[in-house]
């Protein structure tokens, strides 16, 4: 009887192995698809003309700040010079400490 009783849990054993195995596949499949939709979902939100304006955005600012630096580097042309000395400086100085 002990042996029979055994034998059933042996069996109840696999068969929860299995079941188990079976949803932790359902569990990573539905993950999957959730990822996929997520993901696409994303990139609808995305739209072109949004990430194109934005990048026009971004040109414009680089250049008012270019403009910026140029027009105080023409005012004060010996303090640019100087500043411009110094950081080199610093920089070959950490250069030459590694």
């Amino acid at each position: 009887m002990a042996t029979q009783e055994v034998t059933q849990l042996k069996k109840d054993i696999e068969a929860l192995k299995g079941d188990i195995h079976q949803l932790s596949n359902t569990i990573k499949e539905l993950a999957q698809e959730k990822a996929i939709e997520g993901k696409s979902k994303m990139f609808e939100e995305l739209h072109i003309d949004d990430l194109k304006e934005q990048l026009d955005n971004l040109k414009t600012k680089g250049k008012d700040g270019l403009g910026a630096v140029e027009s105080e580097i023409k005012t004060h042309p010996l303090q640019s010079t100087a500043i411009s000395f110094g950081v080199g400086f610093l920089i070959a100085l950490m250069m030459n400490k590694k």
